[in-house]
């Protein structure tokens, strides 16, 4: 999907693709609490994600060759998968740092651990979708508006956007932290209190990942050292899961996750 998103944003449809971002995370997490409340397993979870994965990217195409003829230059694809090689592998270093700390908890502490981290983490990843939007917006635009003077109005857009980010995480964190005791048993029923510690633990995260750092590092056609830094940070993370999951089980991982980002 990520293909269409940055064909919509080449095409500066900002706006289409914000939208189709913030359903596809909206169906993502509906799908989630479906599966929860009718006490659905691992394989449901997988099932329901995949349909809504297909769903969407069956109706980005349809959307998108509606109105535009999609043509190949084996060319140009070429010279494109070689400087894409650095975006391929930092994707794959960030689907690491996303996923891999459900994978450790589980393997030492079992599928009963793993759930009561993941009911509280699965929210916390949902609200990420704020910066990960500024992700696909903000780079197109850049590039449009400060072709000239690069440096200075990134400088500019960095400031505002790290202003305007912090002062939202900071409520989001506090909402959190402070009605984490509703929320759980809201969605996922009395049974998943144990979650509510890790809800609380991991909602400091976004406090780090509410920042569009990596977008202007991209920007600056520094994608090779972004590539880097999600890498050493893959490793710290994938160390922190191990060593914190084996003394402190589910816990370990939140706080696995803030020394990560």
């Amino acid at each position: 999907m990520s293909t269409f998103f940055s064909f919509y944003n080449a095409n500066q449809k900002f706006l289409l693709s914000c939208i189709y971002i913030f359903l596809f995370d909206l169906f993502f997490l509906v799908s989630t609490v479906f599966v929860i409340f009718y006490k659905g397993g691992y394989y449901d979870f997988s099932v329901w994600r995949l349909v809504v994965v297909i769903v969407f990217i069956l109706l980005l195409s349809i959307h998108t060759t509606r109105d535009y003829t999609i043509s190949y230059d084996l060319s140009m694809i070429r010279n494109f998968i070689v400087d894409t090689i650095p975006f391929g592998i930092s994707t794959i270093f960030e689907n690491i740092i996303q996923h891999i700390n459900i994978i450790i908890l589980t393997l030492f502490n079992g599928e009963t651990a793993g759930g009561i981290f993941s009911n509280g983490y699965i929210f916390i990843v949902s609200l990420m979708f704020i910066p990960f939007n500024f992700d696909k917006v903000i780079i197109p635009y850049l590039y449009r508006k400060f072709r000239n003077d690069k440096e200075r109005g990134i400088q500019n857009i960095f400031d505002t956007s790290t202003r305007l980010l912090g002062v939202l995480s900071f409520f989001v964190v506090m909402i959190a932290f402070n009605f984490g005791d509703k929320i759980i048993p809201m969605i996922f029923s009395d049974k998943y209190l144990h979650s509510i510690e890790i809800f609380r633990i991991t909602a400091f995260c976004l406090v780090f990942q509410f920042t569009t750092a990596g977008p202007i590092i991209t920007s600056l056609d520094c994608q090779k050292a972004r590539t880097n830094i999600n890498i050493i940070t893959a490793l710290i993370n994938v160390t922190a899961c191990f060593t914190l999951s084996y003394f402190f089980n589910a816990r370990g991982i939140a706080f696995a996750m803030i020394i990560t980002y």
